[in-house]
Order: C-alpha cells, then structure tokens, then sequence
C-alpha cells in the first residue's frame, strides 16, 4: 500500500498594528464653560477619573503564538471607548514549549501554566474569574487549553448568550457576511455564546496552466473518491475531514462509531499517487513514496500559514498564477472547517458591555483584516478579507483565486473546534504509516481512550 501522512500541521500566530483616534470633548453650545484648573488640578482630576473608569479582566490563552504588549495595546485602541469609558487588563496564560519525540509533537511541562490554568478554572466554578476569554485550542497532544472542549463550557453555562448584543449593539460587525457554519460551531440552544474569530480546511492546489479540472463541484466523499477526474480524487488526502462532529454535542457520547473511522481511513488510502507521478518520489528515510511538491500543486490547510504567511508566497496566490482550489469533502458534500481562535464573554461579567464591543472590533472589517490575523492560525471568518487585490492580513488574492475561494467557503457546512478528541484520530494514521500494526485494533484502542476522554470533560 503507498502511504503518505495524512495531515501536517503548520500554523502561523498573533501580532498587530493599529491605531486610532481619540476623540475631543468640547462644551455644548450654551453651556458654561468650566473655571481653568492648575495643571496639578488638572494631574489630580485625572488621576481620579482614572481610578473611577472600571477595568475589564481579558485572559489571553494564544498558545500557538508569542504575543506582546504592545500588539494588544494596539488593538485594544481601536475599541471604542477604551481608556476614556474603561480599562483592560490582560492576562497571557504561559506558554508550554514543544519538543518532537515519535514524530510527534510533544509539550514540554510548565507548571506555571498548570497553576495559571487551575486557578482559571477555580474562579469559574466559583462563579467569578475574567470577563473575556481570547483562546486559541492546541493541534498538539497535551498541550490542553483553557477549555479543551468548548462546547462542553457553554453547555456548562460559562459563557454569556450574545443574541441581543449581536442584534442590538453591533457597530463594526456584520454578523451576515460571518460565514455561517463556523459561527454555528459556537451556538447551542440559548443563542451564540462563542464567537469563532478564524478558521481552517483543507483544500489542494493545482496550476491553471497545467491541470484543468473537469468535475462539477461539490461533492460527497464516496462521490470524490469514485470521480473521474484524477485531481478531485487527489485532493482527498485528509480523511478527517470526511467526519462529522466527533461527538453529541455536549454529551458524552461519540457521534462517529469505530466502523465508520475504519472505513473513512481505508477510503483515504484509495486514492492512487501514479494519477501525478510527478509528484511521487520513494524516500530511503520513509521506505515508501512520498509527495513531492515543486510549486504545482499545494497540499496546503486553509490557514494564515497557507493563506498570509509564508505558503502564500510559494503559491503566488497574491500574483498573476491562478490555481484550482479542490477541497476535501465529507460524507454530506460540503467541506469541515476547523475553528481556530475564539472569543467568549464570561457569564458573570461586570462589564459585559465593554467586553462585547472588544469582540465587535475583531470581527469588524478593520480587525478581520489586521496583522492580529496574519499571525494567528486560520483564516478570517468575515467573508471578502483580501480579496479581489484588497488588502488581506498577510494577503491578498487576484480575482480568479478570489473567485475559487468564494466558491469554496460557501460549500462549508460543519465546523469543529480542536479538542483532544482530535489528537487520537491523528495518532491512528501516524500509528498506521510508522507500525504499520492492525488498522481495526489500532482504532479500537484509540476510540477507547476517545470515549474515555469524553466521559472525563
């Protein structure tokens, strides 16, 4: 059997520069101007105002990213009211470092994070803790985020209903042109309480000049895989994202049967390198063939690595080359999102007011667009960012790859948030491709701890 990894994961992290204007005050007309003060009358007059402007509680767990100071002060000037009607406080989670051992990934323990973490999570249970939470989940086994399930935490009742502050207090967002689905990831029966900032999929791209795709697109996953055209069937590499939700929604019950994962990964292994034997070389190192990628085709994720950072450059999708954009399907025909940063306002906020409009900001076309998204892993949620030759957050495509990328987005129908639900799937295919062990006992095994990890959220 040729054998290829079946995901590699590459994403790119925070970093922003914005500014804004602050605006003057002056006495209505008619009104009685006040007495001049001394300016250390003017010092103490400030100093208190200071002190009376409440101060808001935002922790920062970014944990794919270094984040400064100075990117979120810059931010946070674009809010409006921000140091004239109130304050922030950030709190960054320490980061864990990552070390390869196995071919994967692995944390390096920082207890400081474990303590920040487990104080977090004591203040919520309390019922009190921070009053915004700007949170990034892991792709990396152990590296366990703030809420490693998130749709567990607002069925817990952490996080505020945003329904009325979405319809009634919106000023930069329009919540209409989010794209759908992956805002959906953040809704549950009392309204949205998550607010998905970016996201990722994965998609193939091919040369224009070299390939011309054929198939009318979408389509379901047996349909890809059955397809005529050689690149649909190619593009079919990531099996994940053949899956729907990997679990009930906030129950502890797997929506995806052992059976089903069996076959989605005997399904991924079927399609056939030799359709794009240029491609393929046999590696000495790997003992098999391997993908090769000279600037042809792109086996890339949808994401600010893919889409902002440095692939974009290698695949001249802000230039004159044009490409194919063929996604992978899942079993309903649409395309799987992954949500990567998310923003929730906690339920017993003092200030849910001011939090809400921080929110507002980010999902503005200001913030959408900003070097905050260049660095942070996905890709903008807001629709037309760095389209059409417009200015992207690293970005900006020509009208064709503009064009596939509309495409594309309207065919997401699911998206999910990175749990460690999805780590074991990643081992399965890693167990596969290095061991080469029994692929039913080696789903069985990982289904297990699946279950087990479900039970104890």
């Amino acid at each position: 059997m040729k054998k290829l990894p079946a995901l590699i994961l590459a994403f790119g992290f925070l970093g922003i520069q914005l500014t804004a204007c602050q605006a003057t005050d002056a006495p209505s007309q008619g009104q009685e101007s006040a007495p001049a003060l001394s300016l250390a009358e003017e010092n103490q007059s400030s100093a208190q105002n200071a002190d009376e402007i409440p101060t808001l509680h935002m922790v920062i767990d970014l944990n794919r990213t270094s984040l400064t100071s100075a990117s979120v002060t810059n931010f946070l000037a674009t809010v409006p009211g921000f140091e004239r009607e109130f304050k922030v406080t950030t709190e960054t989670i320490p980061r864990m470092e990552t070390e390869i051992v196995d071919g994967f990934d692995k944390p390096i323990p920082n207890p400081q994070r474990e303590t920040t973490l487990t104080r977090l999570r004591t203040e919520l249970m309390a019922g009190a803790g921070p009053d915004l939470f700007f949170c990034q989940n892991s792709v990396v086994e152990g590296y366990e985020g703030l809420f490693p399930f998130p749709q567990r935490a607002m069925a817990n009742q952490l996080f505020l209903p945003l329904d009325d502050y979405i319809a009634n207090q919106s000023n930069r967002m329009d919540f209409d042109k989010l794209i759908p689905a992956v805002m959906e990831a953040g809704r549950n029966d009392e309204g949205q309480q998550i607010m998905p900032i970016s996201f990722s999929f994965y998609t193939t791209l091919f040369d224009c000049s070299k390939y011309t795709l054929s198939a009318q697109l979408p389509m379901s996953w047996d349909q890809a895989l059955a397809c005529d055209d050689p690149m649909v069937r190619f593009a079919q590499h990531d099996w994940y994202s053949s899956l729907g939700p990997l679990a009930k929604g906030d129950q502890d019950i797997l929506a995806v049967t052992e059976e089903e994962i069996v076959q989605r990964y005997q399904d991924g292994q079927k399609y056939d390198y030799e359709d794009f034997p240029e491609f393929i070389q046999y590696s000495e190192e790997h003992k098999t063939n391997i993908l090769v990628d000279d600037g042809s085709v792109k086996p890339i994720e949808m994401s600010c690595t893919a889409l902002g950072m440095s692939q974009i450059y290698d695949a001249n999708l802000n230039t004159e080359q044009e490409y194919w954009m063929v996604p992978s399907y899942n079993m309903e025909g649409g395309i799987t999102a992954m949500v990567d940063g998310f923003m929730a306002i906690n339920r017993n906020s003092q200030y849910p007011e001011y939090s809400f409009r921080i929110i507002d900001s980010m999902l503005g076309d200001r913030g959408q667009s900003s070097g905050i998204m260049q660095n942070m892993g996905g890709m903008p949620v807001l629709t037309e960012v760095g389209l059409d030759g417009t200015p992207g957050p690293g970005y900006s495509m020509n009208q064709w790859n503009s064009q596939q990328y509309r495409e594309i987005i309207k065919q997401i129908n699911l998206a999910r948030f990175w749990t460690p639900l999805e780590y074991q799937l990643n081992h399965i295919s890693f167990d596969m491709y290095w061991e080469d062990p029994n692929l039913e006992e080696t789903v069985h095994k990982y289904y297990m701890k699946m279950q087990m990890l479900l039970a104890e959220s």
